[in-house]
């Protein structure tokens, strides 16, 4: 099962990269295109826009960033939030059902616990202190929350 996710996940990632990122095998190196190195240029990477216009090299900088800008860094439990969400999808393809009964939920055999282990293997250094509890923590929205609604007695 666990291979079988790591598959269909994985198909979907390239799918969704492949049309951005091409694998040239004449130079053994990745080819982005145009769209992809404008955003990277635009979030503070202009290496690979550079690459694409090298007659144009010297004149290619990333826009000036706000003062406390800082690029946003990696969060594994994020992206296990994200498997999950992905996992349960292709449960609901598969099998036609999206949450687990709760006896395979207790015996850690949920979406998370898939994601968690999808990570491990997609990203072992940035995932090793990575747990069931803080993908569970990252999936909830932050921030507060609206209030129930109040009702009012009225007088008869």
């Amino acid at each position: 099962m666990r291979l079988w996710l790591h598959d269909q996940i994985s198909e979907q990632l390239y799918k969704s990269f492949s049309q951005k990122i091409h694998y040239d095998n004449k130079t053994n190196e990745f080819i982005v295109s145009e769209e992809w190195a404008i955003w990277l240029a635009r979030t503070g990477d202009p290496s690979e826009l550079r690459k694409l216009y090298p007659q144009l090299a010297d004149l290619i900088f990333s826009p000036k960033q706000p003062q406390r800008y800082q690029r946003p860094k990696f969060d594994a439990a994020k992206a296990s939030v994200d498997f999950a969400r992905r996992i349960r999808a292709l449960w609901g393809k598969q099998y036609g059902k999206v949450k687990r009964t709760r006896d395979e939920s207790q015996a850690g055999i949920s979406a998370e616990h898939f994601a968690v282990d999808i990570c491990k293997m997609l990203f072992p250094e940035k995932s090793v202190h990575l747990t069931i509890e803080a993908v569970l923590a990252a999936a909830k929205p932050s921030g507060k929350h609206k209030p129930g609604r109040k009702r009012i007695l009225r007088a008869r």
